[in-house]
């Protein structure tokens, strides 16, 4: 809380999520990156999309890259 994280931070959140396979953590990180400036960053929307195949959730995955600009 109170604390902004920037693209570097996101990388090791996502990476951390998906080493630990836990959906729900990655679903809470998600959401914060959402709500991010980092939000546009093209390399971090693929390690989202790494992080959700990780877990499991290709559906997640899959609506992740339907949303890519490009």
């Amino acid at each position: 809380q109170g604390i902004v994280a920037d693209a570097q931070c996101f990388d090791m959140l996502f990476e951390l999520c998906a080493n630990s396979k836990k959906l729900e953590d990655a679903k809470k990180v998600h959401d914060y990156f959402l709500r991010s400036k980092c939000r546009s960053d093209l390399g971090l929307s693929n390690k989202v999309i790494n992080m959700y195949s990780k877990c499991g959730s290709m559906t997640d995955a899959r609506r992740v890259f339907d949303h890519m600009r490009d």
